[in-house]
């Protein structure tokens, strides 16, 4: 048990030494993401994931082409 403390200690202090040695730089966060309103939507009629911005909206609900809209009405 005592060589593993050991160990521990030894490993944390190089750790330590490597990343002063290194001139450590802080890691950043990636900045977050921003939406570009890209939401994708299902068709009403196929089931085919469309952009809501192009979607072809009737009666509130979205369908891929005329052809769809045409099947459901």
């Amino acid at each position: 048990m005592k060589w593993i403390w050991i160990g521990i200690i030894i490993y944390a202090f190089i750790r330590l030494w490597r990343a002063t040695r290194m001139g450590a730089v802080p890691r950043q966060r990636p900045q977050p993401t921003k939406k570009l309103g890209n939401e994708m939507i299902a068709c009403k009629s196929c089931g085919t994931f469309i952009l809501r911005q192009s979607a072809l909206m009737r009666g509130g609900e979205p369908y891929c082409s005329e052809q769809c809209q045409k099947e459901k009405i």
